[in-house]
């Protein structure tokens, strides 16, 4: 997943989440995958916004997981099964982020 920033890269924190809720309110967010991951940027406004993004068969699903306190959530569901370890890697450039979560094919085999 590829996020991009007219005025650079925002603070981030990334962790695996199951299920995935919206931040400050704490509701579950329904989403296709077997594992998720959460990707919270952090110093934004309300202007800020991510729409739901349809994915690939890794990744069917992106979204955004609401606003709370200065930090939007954006929500990523893994195609992988719940068994295997979810593994990821965030690189951070001067206008992108780059999520890439490690899968062993396309979808399920």
């Amino acid at each position: 997943m590829l996020l991009e920033f007219r005025g650079g890269v925002l603070g981030c924190i990334t962790h695996p989440m199951g299920p995935v809720s919206h931040g400050g309110l704490g509701t579950e967010v329904e989403m296709p995958g077997d594992q998720h991951l959460k990707v919270v940027l952090v110093t934004v406004t309300d202007k800020n916004s991510f729409p739901v993004t349809e994915g690939t068969a890794a990744v069917p699903e992106v979204r955004d997981l609401g606003h709370f306190e200065g930090e939007l959530g954006v929500g990523v569901g893994g195609a992988l099964p719940a068994d295997e370890p979810l593994s990821y890697r965030v690189t951070v450039r001067e206008k992108q982020l780059l999520v890439d979560i490690a899968h062993t094919g396309h979808g399920r085999h």
